[in-house]
């Protein structure tokens, strides 16, 4: 009977000790008081959401999750009093952002991905490195491969992808396009080359595309990818990428030397073998004076006459369409060189009729214009966009 009492003393021990197991299997294994970082295409601004979602051991998230905002236009977030049971997380941004390219905050809201391991970082920032390499991460861990090795391994291909050899002991959620180095310099080039002169959407479909491509294989393989890239690239001003960017910068009151991304843009241009196509061309000044198209103009007088001007390549089209700027715009139908004219919602609207042909038309801003002018901008749809490849707002002086 004792022998009896003893076993069944003995089961309920073992009972008892397992179920304690049980408990604290689910038990935190990873606590941060604090995780910071920077959200950048260029800087998304304040107000634009983040979500960090905690990830298993598979890689699969387990429905925790933490949101916060962007608390100021350098992009910065901050997380408090993270509980997870796993290092590994995903995390995302949503919100408009500074483009580096026009100088001005985007048109619409970009959302940017990045995975990582929480056990050694108090950091993490999101940009597009992060959000490319994001897919084929998971597919090297999916085929076996550690996530240190995937992540270095992924970062590695697509930096090969734009001429880039990689610096050593680098990530794509440490760098920071406000800081100068190597890595954060190589952020700045690739940042600029992809949004290029596209929209916000035409910008997130590139990055959606490109991401799915190499996913497997790691190797860009889609010609339209390869074309879009290098055209792009060699139609950017790197100067004035410069100057805008850090003027932004300064606006925000922060000291700012930017790093050296220009040397990568060059080389990537000069060494890789993508075939690129001729973009859309805005002289400064078209047949009848300077251009009101032109990228870098937004000032303009009343009652003076400029050109309506833009060159475009073969299979190249475009149309214009100027909005909030009154009874705008006066012009001499003989003047006219390869544009149809007609109104949008009491938008004038310009649309070219034969590519491979320049484009000009003698225009000029009516009075009225100068009381209708804050938000005044002009809309460019090019190679048949639906949405704005280009958006420039402009502003109007009395002569």
């Amino acid at each position: 009977m004792k022998e009896i009492i003893r076993f069944s003393l003995l089961l309920i021990l073992i009972t008892v000790l397992t179920n304690c197991n049980d408990d604290t299997s689910d038990t935190t294994h990873l606590t941060k008081d604090k995780i910071t970082g920077f959200a950048q295409k260029g800087p998304f601004n304040n107000g634009s959401s983040v979500l960090i979602s905690e990830l298993n051991s598979d890689f699969v998230q387990t429905g925790k999750n933490i949101t916060s905002s962007i608390e100021n236009n350098q992009g910065l977030y901050e997380i408090d009093n993270i509980e997870f049971i796993s290092q590994y997380v995903n995390i995302n941004v949503n919100g408009y952002y500074f483009n580096e390219i026009s100088g001005d905050n985007s048109t619409s809201q970009l959302t940017l991905y990045a995975i990582s391991d929480l056990s050694d970082k108090k950091s993490l920032n999101i940009n597009v490195l992060s959000h490319i390499e994001k897919e084929r991460v998971e597919y090297l861990i999916s085929e076996g491969i550690s996530f240190d090795e995937a992540k270095n391994q992924a970062l590695q291909e697509i930096l090969e992808i734009f001429e880039i050899d990689m610096p050593d002991n680098i990530e794509s959620e440490s760098l920071d396009i406000s800081q100068e180095g190597e890595g954060n310099s190589i952020l700045l080039a690739i940042s600029s080359i992809c949004q290029g002169f596209r929209s916000t959407a035409d910008l997130s479909l590139l990055l959606a595309n490109l991401s799915t491509d190499i996913k497997t294989d790691g190797i860009l393989d889609d010609p339209s990818i390869k074309v879009d890239l290098i055209s792009h690239a060699k139609s950017l001003n790197l100067v004035t990428i410069r100057e805008k960017t850090e003027n932004h910068y300064d606006d925000l009151g922060i000291s700012y030397s930017i790093p050296n991304f220009e040397e990568h843009i060059q080389y990537f241009i000069e060494n890789t073998d993508f075939e690129s196509v001729d973009l859309i061309e805005y002289p400064e000044y078209g047949y009848y004076g300077e251009n009101i198209l032109h990228l870098e103009k937004d000032t303009f007088r009343t009652g003076q006459y400029y050109s309506l001007a833009a060159n475009l390549p073969d299979n190249g089209s475009l149309k214009i369409i100027i909005k909030n700027i009154g009874s705008f715009i006066g012009y001499v139908a003989s003047t006219n060189t390869n544009w149809t004219i007609s109104s949008t919602n009491n938008s004038p609207t310009y649309t070219s009729i034969q590519s491979g042909t320049n484009c000009d038309l003698e225009v000029t801003f009516s009075m009225d214009s100068l009381n209708l002018n804050e938000n005044a901008l002009i809309e460019y749809y090019e190679f048949g966009a639906t949405e704005p490849t280009i958006i420039k707002p402009i502003i109007t002086v009395d002569k």
